[in-house]
């Protein structure tokens, strides 16, 4: 019994008859907080898109935001403030509810993607600490601070590691660091500027 913005009851079981993957090709992930999840095999590629995650997860600022307001002009534990606070607390548990459910459902996407084109390996770019320094105002403005913030790259990643093994496929993190900077031909590194 787990408390989770109210009880879950958490069951394990074993399930049977889970198809293998018996490829041997390999595919490469992108994640982004736009487009969730970009895969290739070299030869198909698809884009998984994270807007409707993007827009879950801005519904619930603004509404946060909004009875943080209201919250804001009542006395502190009065019972105007704790009615407040507890629609707060459903808005959030709502909104963490449809967040976890897309997530799955991008991961899904993602797996059966891989199962259909016999992927054995897939390679996922590791964009660990990509939320480090953005406090620097030269680097992100205060709205894409709170994107990159609230971005679920990790929790991404773990359905699809936990969801491949069920199926034999192999992740592999790869660092991302100066990938954008490098050329994939000659190696050159050059800053790009705007969009090219």
């Amino acid at each position: 019994l787990i408390w989770r913005n109210g009880y879950w009851l958490s069951i394990t079981l074993e399930v049977e008859g889970k198809q293998q993957v018996l490829g041997f090709s390999t595919a490469a992930i992108d994640m982004g907080e736009i487009h969730a999840i970009t895969i290739t095999d070299g030869k198909e590629s698809t884009v998984i898109s994270g807007r409707e995650l993007r827009s879950v997860k801005r519904n619930r600022n603004k509404r946060v935001a909004k009875i943080n307001r209201l919250q804001s002009r009542c006395v502190q534990n009065s019972r105007r403030f704790k009615r407040l606070q507890a629609v707060k607390s459903k808005v959030i548990a709502e909104c963490e509810r449809r967040i976890r459910d897309l997530n799955h459902k991008i991961t899904r996407i993602a797996v059966d993607w891989c199962i259909d084109h016999d992927v054995k390996t897939v390679a996922i770019g590791n964009v660990t600490g990509i939320a480090q320094n953005t406090n620097n105002e030269k680097r992100l403005n205060r709205k894409n601070r709170q994107k990159i913030g609230q971005w679920e790259f990790y929790k991404q990643r773990q359905y699809l590691e936990y969801k491949s093994e069920e199926v034999g496929i192999e992740i592999v993190l790869e660092p991302e660091n100066g990938t954008s900077k490098t050329c994939p031909k000659c190696g050159h590194k050059h800053k790009p500027n705007g969009r090219n």
